[in-house]
């Protein structure tokens, strides 16, 4: 059991993550609880059976969320915080500062720019629609990610992860690739090597 005190926060509270598998901000959070150890219940936020629950706890319903002992915390990013402040171990943000600032950095890109892309993608993917992806649409993601590729292939290029030690960098964007994969927009192994084999990591981890 988690017992120590920390800043008036009883660690030891219950801890619920209301989340959805199709949610790479939710995955993300999910990870980083694997990763720290931290027992917690899993509710899947977005099924209608748990509509009032969701809400009562986020009114925009939106996943992730988790309720610490009664404590809401929103936001995938904001979360992470919260977790790391309150269960320090195995940390996921890198204790130097150049570090820090390179994995927050490739956290922001995971969450604001590859997730942008991957959406609006995704409304022709998934979804049933009368319509059609507009034309170029496609190419653009492609053409767009795979700057973002190229520049992590060159991060991974001497060592296994993208500050050094795995972080938030890493466990943010695993699951935006994931669903990079999924959505027909994936980096090129032979292209992308380094992040090929970080992949594999991730993915062993």
């Amino acid at each position: 059991m988690w017992g120590r005190e920390r800043d008036g926060i009883v660690s030891a509270q219950m801890l619920t993550l209301y989340g959805n598998a199709f949610s790479p901000f939710s995955r993300k959070v999910q990870l980083v609880l694997e990763h720290k150890g931290v027992d917690y219940e899993m509710v899947d936020g977005l099924s209608r059976a748990n509509h009032d629950r969701l809400a009562a706890v986020n009114k925009r319903l939106e996943v992730p969320a988790i309720d610490h002992g009664g404590l809401i915390v929103v936001n995938s990013a904001d979360i992470v915080a919260y977790l790391e402040r309150v269960f320090p171990e195995r940390a996921v943000y890198p204790r130097d500062e150049e570090s820090w600032v390179k994995a927050r950095a490739w956290e922001r890109c995971a969450d604001s720019v590859i997730d942008a892309i991957l959406v609006d993608i995704s409304y022709w993917v998934w979804a049933i629609r009368k319509d059609s992806m507009p034309d170029g649409l496609l190419e653009a993601a492609r053409a767009d990610l795979a700057s973002i590729y190229d520049a992590l292939d060159q991060e991974l290029s001497s060592r296994d992860w993208v500050c050094g030690e795995l972080s938030i960098g890493d466990i943010a964007l695993f699951p935006h690739l994931s669903g990079a994969r999924i959505l027909q927009v994936p980096f090129e192994e032979s292209r992308h090597p380094n992040l090929l084999e970080w992949y594999k990591r991730c993915r062993a981890v």
